[in-house]
């Protein structure tokens, strides 16, 4: 029950987050919100697919 509990804690961004995520892209929106969700920093997780943007 408690790992259900953190799991649907982890998954609600806060405010802070969301006003973050405006500052992207919107084609990369759902992505940095996914990754935000699991816990992930969304600025580490943009800088890597814009890497990875580049490279294609």
């Amino acid at each position: 029950m408690k790992q259900h509990e953190e799991s649907a804690i982890k998954k609600r961004l806060t405010q802070d987050q969301i006003e973050e995520l405006m500052c992207y892209p919107d084609y990369w929106r759902n992505t940095l919100r996914e990754a935000a969700q699991r816990g992930e920093s969304i600025k580490e997780v943009y800088e890597k697919l814009k890497d990875l943007e580049y490279l294609m």
